[in-house]
């Protein structure tokens, strides 16, 4: 993935997806009331930490390198999301590139 596709979804993701790091402030979620609360602890978590935790890219080899890694590894279902509005474009990418590579 170029430099500055990876910034652009790690960007996206780091907005959308940061809360699930906040399993790293143990009870700490209960306390939190508002969304300015949400925001506030958002600005403890490090948008390089969202890659180490989860899969983000636009490369249809890369996803078919991690989905092929899963069934080696006997998962029984697997779970994709698309992180942006594309679906259509997401669901054409997915079936004509990665589906027919990991079936």
């Amino acid at each position: 993935m170029d430099p500055s596709t990876r910034v652009r979804i790690s960007a996206l993701a780091f907005v959308l997806l940061r809360s699930i790091l906040f399993r790293s402030f143990p009870n700490t979620l209960e306390t939190l009331r508002t969304p300015e609360q949400f925001e506030a602890l958002g600005a403890f978590v490090e948008p390089a930490k969202v890659f180490e935790n989860i899969r983000i890219s636009a490369d249809p080899k890369e996803h078919v390198r991690w989905l092929r890694t899963d069934i080696e590894l006997e998962f029984s279902h697997l779970c994709l999301h698309n992180m942006n509005r594309g679906q259509a474009e997401f669901t054409e990418d997915f079936g004509r590139e990665v589906l027919p590579a990991v079936a």
